[in-house]
C-alpha cells in the first residue's frame, strides 16, 4: 500500500476531475469553492483542510481515501461482496494539514461508507485552530494518547482522555485541540456519502443542448417559435 503525502492530493483531484469529464466550474458550482482556489488546490498552491477534502471528493464522486491512497484506477469499480482490508501499523496514507497529521487506514478499498483515520492533533487553542470544521455525515472519535478537548456548537467544551469517546453529527461545527504536553492522538471514523451521480450528471450538463423547435401552423416542426410578448 502506497503512502501518499499531502502534496500528491492536488494532482489526484485534477486527475479524477478530468476522468469524470468535469470542469473546474462544475466543481466550483458543487462545492462553493471558487475556480481560482480550486486551480490553486490542484497545483498544490493552497493547502487543503479535512472539510475541503471531503467536500471536493464528494463533488467529483469519489471516496476521500481514493485521493490520499494514490490509486490510479479511476474507471474500475468492481462489485465485491466480501471485502477485507488490513493496514499494518504505520502503513497508512499520510497527509498533513495546519491542524492535524492524518494517517488514513484501509485506503485500498474504494467506495467505502466510512473513513477510518488516526490523527495527531496539533492546535493548542481555538485561536490556533481557526475556523471550525463542518462537513456532511457523522463522526466517531476515541482518544488513543494524550488529552484533547472537543469544541462544538451548542455544547460546552468536552475534555477527553485516553479511552474516552464521542459521537457527533459532522454538520455541527467542531474542532479538536490538544491539552497534553505531547500532541494528542485520536482515532476517528467518519461516514462518507459518495455522489454516485457526480460524473454522470456533469457529463450530461456539458453536452450541447438541442435547439428548441416550434411548430408551424400546419403542425410540422420548423424553426423556433418567436416568444410571445
Amino acid at each position: 500500500m502506497g503512502v501518499s503525502k499531502v502534496e500528491d492530493i492536488g494532482p489526484q483531484i485534477k486527475r479524477h476531475r478530468l476522468a469524470g469529464k468535469m470542469s473546474l466550474q462544475d466543481v466550483a458550482d458543487r462545492t462553493g469553492i471558487s475556480v481560482s482556489t480550486l486551480s490553486k488546490i490542484e497545483n498544490n498552491i493552497v493547502k487543503l483542510s479535512y472539510s475541503r477534502m471531503i467536500t471536493i471528493s464528494e463533488a467529483i464522486g469519489i471516496n476521500l481515501t481514493e485521493l490520499v491512497s494514490g490509486s490510479q484506477d479511476v474507471d474500475s469499480q468492481p462489485v465485491v461482496t466480501a471485502r477485507r482490508s488490513v493496514t499494518w501499523a504505520g502503513q497508512g496514507a499520510i497527509t498533513e494539514t495546519k491542524n492535524y497529521i492524518y494517517e488514513y487506514l484501509n485506503t485500498d478499498i474504494s467506495n467505502k461508507h466510512m473513513v477510518p483515520t488516526i490523527a495527531t492533533v496539533k492546535p493548542r487553542s481555538l485561536e490556533e485552530y481557526g475556523e471550525l470544521a463542518v462537513h456532511r455525515g457523522e463522526e466517531f472519535v476515541i482518544i488513543l494518547e494524550g488529552v484533547a478537548e472537543l469544541h462544538t456548537e451548542h455544547y460546552e467544551p468536552l475534555r477527553m482522555e485516553k479511552g474516552d469517546s464521542v459521537y457527533i453529527d459532522s454538520t455541527m461545527p467542531h474542532a479538536m485541540i490538544s491539552l497534553s504536553d505531547e500532541p494528542a492522538r485520536i482515532l476517528f471514523v467518519c461516514t462518507h456519502a459518495i455522489r454516485k451521480d457526480a460524473w454522470e450528471s456533469s457529463a450530461v450538463e456539458t453536452q450541447a443542448k438541442p435547439k428548441r423547435r416550434g411548430k408551424k401552423p400546419n403542425g410540422k416542426v420548423g424553426k423556433e417559435a418567436a416568444p410571445s410578448r
